[in-house]
């Protein structure tokens, strides 16, 4: 005699999952698939790529110089954003373009 599937338990071995998985963002738990993260993957190789074609560096400036620079690039239209006021400060320095 043949057994029903509601005899079976529906609960599959960590294994069979291990080989489907290639994201990092996912993680077995009580033997179901659970995604820990809502960024989709696409987005996190967008990010990457972007991050491989720019460098970050970090400024130290007083408190209040943040709010400052807002008010200053939202009151002059010759920049757009605090990057960009300091990127082209600094091109008008060393006197060529850091493109």
């Amino acid at each position: 005699m043949r057994s029903s599937n509601k005899d079976m338990p529906n609960v599959r071995n960590e294994n069979n999952y291990r080989h489907d998985i290639n994201d990092n963002s996912l993680t077995i738990e009580d033997n179901k698939i659970v995604k820990t993260t809502k960024t989709l993957n696409s987005q996190r190789r967008a990010i990457q790529n972007y991050e491989k074609k720019v460098e970050q560096l970090t400024v130290r400036l007083p408190q209040g110089s943040r709010e400052k620079l807002n008010s200053y690039i939202a009151n002059n239209s010759k920049y757009q954003s605090v990057n960009a006021m300091i990127k082209d400060l600094i091109e008008n320095e060393i006197g060529e373009s850091l493109d």
